[in-house]
C-alpha cells in the first residue's frame, strides 16, 4: 500500500511539475486537485501530498479555502530574489576568503566535479549547484547568514530549475564555477569577489532574458488562439 502511494505522489510531482515548468500551467492559475486526480486516475491524497511539496519549492502557493495556484514566475520577481541572493553571497564571501585552506579548496571541487556529472539531470544539478554555493558561505562562520542563504536559496531554486529544464545552463564557458574554484584558490579576495559577483549578474541577466522570451512567446499565443476561439463560438451559434 505504501509503494503504491509512493509511486502516485512520485507521478503526480512529476506531472504537475513538468507543466508549471514547460508553462502549460502558467502563473496564477489555480490548480483543481479533482480534475488532476481523475487524469492520474488516483485519489486526491497523492495530489495534496504533490501540491504542498511544490509549495516547499515555491512552485505553488497554498491558500485557506482556495486551494494551490501555481505562482507568478516573473522577470520581476527574479530580480528581486538575484539581487538579495547575490548581495548575501558576496558578504557571505567576504568573510570567507580568507578560510579556504587546501581542504576547503579539495572539498568544493569534488563539489564542482559533482555538479558536472549530472548536468543532463536538472532536478539534481540544482541539488548540487546549491551545495556549492552554500558550502562557500559555511566557510564565513556566520551562522545566521548561511541560513538567509539557504533560505533565499529555496526561494530562487523554481527559477533555476525552469531554466535548466528548458536545455540551457546557468554557467558558461567565460562565467563558470571552475573560475571560482580557481579564484579562491589564489586568495586573492579582491579577484574572488570579481568573479563571484560576474558569475551571479550573468546568471541572472540570463535568467531574466529567459523569462522575457517565455512571456513574448505566451502572449504571441494567446494572440493567435482568439481568432480559433472566436470561429469556433460562430460555429456553434450557427449551429444552434
Amino acid at each position: 500500500m505504501a509503494e503504491m502511494f509512493a509511486t502516485a505522489h512520485h507521478e503526480a510531482l512529476s506531472y504537475l511539475r513538468s507543466r508549471i515548468i514547460s508553462g502549460e500551467y502558467p502563473g496564477g492559475m489555480r490548480i483543481n486537485s479533482n480534475e488532476i486526480a481523475a487524469q492520474l486516475g488516483c485519489s486526491r491524497i497523492p495530489i495534496r501530498e504533490a501540491l504542498r511539496q511544490l509549495e516547499a519549492e515555491g512552485f505553488v502557493t497554498m491558500a485557506p479555502n482556495r486551494g494551490a495556484t501555481v505562482a507568478a514566475l516573473t522577470p520581476e520577481a527574479v530580480e528581486d530574489l538575484f539581487n538579495i541572493r547575490s548581495s548575501l553571497e558576496l558578504l557571505a564571501l567576504e568573510h570567507s576568503i580568507g578560510r579556504f585552506d587546501e581542504a576547503a579548496i579539495v572539498e568544493l571541487t569534488i563539489l564542482k566535479d559533482r555538479m558536472d556529472r549530472v548536468r543532463n539531470d536538472p532536478m539534481v544539478w540544482v541539488e548540487h549547484h546549491d551545495r556549492f554555493h552554500q558550502f562557500i558561505a559555511r566557510m564565513a562562520g556566520r551562522e545566521r547568514l548561511q541560513t538567509e542563504i539557504e533560505r533565499i536559496h529555496r526561494a530562487v531554486r523554481p527559477y533555476i530549475l525552469l531554466y535548466v529544464s528548458s536545455g540551457l545552463m546557468v554557467e558558461e564557458p567565460h562565467n563558470n564555477h571552475q573560475m571560482i574554484v580557481d579564484v579562491l584558490r589564489t586568495g586573492n579576495k579582491k579577484a574572488a569577489m570579481r568573479v563571484m559577483k560576474s558569475h551571479l549578474d550573468g546568471i541572472l541577466a540570463n535568467f531574466i532574458d529567459h523569462l522575457r522570451s517565455r512571456e513574448k512567446q505566451r502572449k504571441v499565443e494567446q494572440e493567435a488562439a482568439k481568432p480559433k476561439a472566436r470561429s469556433a463560438r460562430a460555429k456553434n451559434g450557427k449551429a444552434a
